[in-house]
């Protein structure tokens, strides 16, 4: 594999593995408000190549598309200790050469026999729809590209995906009407997914979108809640009624138990802090959050943390926490963690992390 950086001086690193036969032209007019770009591509080595510069970022996203799906399938399934936040599937799956999950072994045969200069231009044109314009392509060799074909291919025999590890990928997108990996073999592929997309889009879909579900831009999001902060309670009629209710829910299913130690994910102005509260006692709480947290906050012994860099390992349909998200062991022995909000935040968190 090879990458190439395009460095904005931002804190945060955009990760997109690129479809057989792209290169990073393609790329790079979509660079992220707030992210640096990385581009990796030629899959004849599907060895993920030892980049220091990942270790200098607080945040990563990764985009996968085609059969780049594949390859960083398991290049994330390798590197559990990096500070990646967001991971986003688009028109591929983990098992690039398969009869009902990817690409036909029969059509795969065929392309890799017959390919030729002229079959990879029509590859090219079927990757996008008939109304896109087409774009500049950088010139590779036809033999290049049939290594890479034999690569990808090998990579899945060699390293077959398992069926429990589709949930390394946070969301997933399929297009119906993708002229390149059939839309049955991807929704089989993607079954059970939490997080499915269906799109009316070719395999090349549009891109702008697919980079704004891929990111959130934490530090525009901390300005913007931070300026409306002092007049958000004043609006927010509906919060305080999902406060009140949550608050109801979590003191029903804690009926009994003593609560000591609570962390609150996205505690905001505090509604939903003031809300419990109203019948907790005497517990130590922990906020953590992307804004400022004010010092009114109501409640004995608080701890505030920034929100952590690194996401927690999940698992679906349960909840469950390791590594440096804990916050000195802190959640590791709390009673209770509060979460509203923290979906479009940190995207691998579970529903039911509410009422755990």
């Amino acid at each position: 594999m090879r990458y190439e950086v395009i460095q904005t001086g931002a804190g945060r690193l955009m990760i997109v593995f690129a479809g057989w036969s792209t290169r990073p032209s393609l790329y790079r007019g979509y660079i992220r408000s707030g992210f640096d770009l990385m581009v990796v591509y030629d899959y004849s080595d599907v060895e993920f190549p030892d980049v220091d510069c990942l270790k200098e970022y607080r945040e990563i996203c990764v985009v996968a598309w085609s059969f780049g799906v594949a390859v960083a399938h398991r290049w994330l399934l390798s590197c559990p200790d990096l500070p990646i936040t967001r991971t986003l599937a688009v028109n591929g799956t983990p098992w690039p050469v398969d009869d009902r999950r990817g690409i036909p072994c029969r059509v795969f045969g065929l392309t890799l026999r017959t390919l030729s200069e002229r079959s990879v231009g029509e590859f090219r044109k079927r990757m996008f729809a008939v109304s896109d314009p087409m774009p500049d392509f950088e010139p590779v060799g036809v033999e290049h590209l049939r290594g890479e074909l034999e690569s990808i291919s090998r990579m899945g025999v060699n390293d077959p995906a398992r069926e429990d590890d589709i949930c390394v990928w946070d969301k997933v997108i399929v297009s119906k009407s993708d002229r390149i990996i059939p839309f049955a073999g991807q929704m089989e592929a993607w079954h059970g997914h939490p997080d499915m997309t269906v799109t009316g889009g070719a395999h090349f879909p549009d891109w702008t979108q697919v980079m704004a579900m891929a990111s959130v831009d934490k530090d525009s999001v901390e300005r913007n809640f931070s300026h409306g902060a002092p007049t958000y309670d004043g609006a927010a009629t509906v919060q305080r009624a999902m406060a009140a209710r949550l608050s109801e829910i979590w003191r029903e299913v804690s009926s009994g138990r003593r609560i000591t130690d609570v962390v609150e994910i996205g505690p905001g102005t505090g509604l939903f802090t003031r809300a419990y509260l109203g019948w907790l006692r005497g517990a130590n709480l922990e906020f953590w959050d992307l804004a400022a947290i004010g010092d009114d906050l109501p409640g004995k012994n608080l701890r505030y943390a920034a929100w952590p860099t690194t996401r927690p390992t999940l698992s679906w349909p349960r909840l469950r926490c390791s590594g440096s998200i804990r916050s000195g062991g802190f959640l590791q022995s709390a009673d209770g963690c509060c979460v509203r909000a923290v979906r479009w935040l940190y995207p691998r968190s579970d529903d039911r992390l509410s009422t755990s």
